[in-house]
């Protein structure tokens, strides 16, 4: 018989089907979130912090237990983002037509009810966070989801959505960090709190890429984004401008050889090309898709740095 966990006092249900529940809450984010960030917590892991080469490198082995730990504090943040974000009335309507799978449009639970489980996985990931060496970050991350969330900043402009689009992603990006290498030095002199400001700058100026596979929902709920408000010809634009300017900034911050810069101006490329030549809906998912794909490579430049060096 299976296990059953009460919920709202009145009704229970599988425990499965509530862990499936969960998962379908963060399911769209791994691709976004989880993948990306377990390589930019592999590269500092096996760069001792985004060291200089000089440094010893640690056995691959050795990093398992820390970025199991990242991995976990991840998800956990994650879950509390997601649901933070999908119990908002305009949230659901936006996810019945892109996303009717989520858990709040196909109805699996209430909005009460998605709230009541933050009641107790906030204090949750705090905890976890706590115990990871991230609390600052995970502290952090969630007063930008509460700013972009209940103060309404993802609805005030576009700028305010992208600044705090980038700012959760660089927690999550100095939260990895901090668990895998210690904790981060927030100064101008800190080559770890440089690098995330970096890849941040990079979300901001081309994050609008999810904009474009959501443009039916985000036009259902009156969300301003960058190719409704512009229009596609700018904001396509803008996107192959700042991916192609960046492919060139994030290796060049790293030293690299030229021919180094081949993954990202190549994925930056292939960027530019969907933007410019492929206007369907199909292709709107796949500029996502290949601006995922993109951000991780970028992620992972430090180790792409070690690699060069020692074999040079």
């Amino acid at each position: 018989m299976a296990t059953k966990l009460k919920m709202s006092g009145s009704w229970s249900i599988p425990i499965f089907y509530q862990l499936h529940t969960l998962f379908l809450f963060t399911r769209s984010d791994i691709k976004t979130v989880i993948i990306p960030q377990m390589l930019f917590a592999l590269s500092s892991a096996l760069t001792s912090g985004f060291k200089t080469v000089s440094t010893p490198t640690p056995p691959p082995i050795s990093v398992i237990p820390s970025i199991l730990k990242a991995i976990l504090w991840l998800w956990t943040t994650l879950l509390v983002e997601n649901i933070a974000n999908q119990r908002l009335p305009f949230s659901i309507l936006e996810d019945s037509r892109n996303k009717p799978w989520r858990p709040l449009p196909s109805s699996r639970l209430t909005a009460s009810t998605s709230q009541n489980w933050l009641i107790h996985l906030i204090p949750l990931a705090i905890a976890v966070g706590a115990t990871a060496n991230a609390y600052r970050e995970t502290a952090t991350l969630f007063v930008l989801v509460w700013m972009y969330n209940d103060v309404d900043g993802a609805n005030k402009s576009i700028w305010w959505r992208n600044a705090l689009t980038a700012g959760g992603l660089g927690c999550f990006s100095a939260g990895v960090t901090a668990i895998t290498s210690g904790p981060v030095e927030y100064s101008p002199s800190s080559g770890p709190f440089l690098w995330v400001v970096l890849t941040a700058l990079a979300v901001f100026t081309t994050v609008h890429a999810q904009d474009f596979p959501d443009m039916v929902g985000d036009a259902a709920r009156g969300r301003e984004t960058v190719p409704l408000l512009y229009g596609e010809k700018t904001a396509r634009i803008s996107l192959a401008v700042g991916v192609l300017l960046w492919s060139f900034v994030c290796p060049a911050f790293w030293d690299l050889p030229v021919r180094w810069f081949a993954p990202t101006v190549g994925l930056g490329m292939l960027l530019v090309c969907l933007s410019a030549f492929r206007w369907d809906e199909e292709s709107n998912e796949w500029i996502w898709k290949a601006w995922c794909l993109w951000i991780g490579t970028i992620y992972l430049l430090p180790l792409m740095n070690l690699v060069a060096v020692v074999h040079s």
